[in-house]
């Protein structure tokens, strides 16, 4: 079974995109032995299917929602993995110079949210994504959209919400928020049940262990 499956090198455009998966990717398996990328067609086809059917993991960010096609193929990629009950998560990763941050553009930023079961969101990133700049507001908001487990990466430390519960793990060392994330869907991944049947604890301990070994 693949770990992860990474939408975002659907298009030459997408290559500041295709640098922000590929280190998730390589956090979860340096040798991509266990992740899979989809096609570069304008829809899904069959090997896309296959992919996605096998995957535990469906990955991307916001890249991909700037033009069609590659909005409505990601669309259809959220839909099959939902189908599939892939875990979907959602970094979104807004670069100003993509995006001109009006009210049609913010929808379709936060119109992968209700899909999605991770979300992982910058400081910067949250009155856009939520409309609401407090951290644990914002993880309230979207928390009530369905999301089950939201990390805000914060400058000493990171916010976790899971189901009901909210936690912070504090740190003085920097952390890559890509690496982070790709080794929590790593750890994700490689347990061998269902989100809804990982614990906090779980989710805590893989947290702490990932920030002693790859924080600097």
């Amino acid at each position: 079974m693949q770990k992860l499956v990474v939408f975002g090198d659907a298009h030459p455009f997408l290559y500041s995109e295709y640098l922000i998966v590929k280190r998730i990717a390589d956090a979860v398996d340096p040798r991509h032995e266990k992740t899979g990328f989809l096609s570069k067609e304008y829809f899904l086809t069959d090997d896309d299917k296959a992919l996605l059917k096998n995957a535990k993991i469906l990955h991307f960010g916001s890249s991909p929602l700037k033009d069609e096609p590659a909005r409505s193929n990601l669309y259809q990629a959220i839909d099959f993995a939902a189908e599939q009950n892939t875990i979907i998560s959602y970094t979104p990763r807004i670069d100003p110079a993509q995006w001109q941050l009006h009210d049609d553009n913010l929808r379709i930023l936060r119109s992968p949210i209700i899909t999605a079961d991770i979300v992982q969101l910058l400081p910067e990133e949250l009155f856009f994504l939520t409309g609401e700049s407090e951290p644990e507001a914002a993880t309230y908001v979207l928390a009530d959209q369905g999301v089950r487990l939201i990390f805000v990466m914060l400058n000493d430390g990171v916010l976790v919400r899971f189901g009901r519960d909210q936690r912070k793990i504090s740190f003085n060392e920097i952390c890559d928020s890509d690496v982070f994330l790709g080794k929590i869907l790593g750890r994700i991944a490689e347990a061998k049940r269902p989100l809804r049947q990982i614990s906090t604890d779980d989710i805590m301990e893989w947290m702490e262990s990932i920030i002693a070994f790859s924080c600097k």
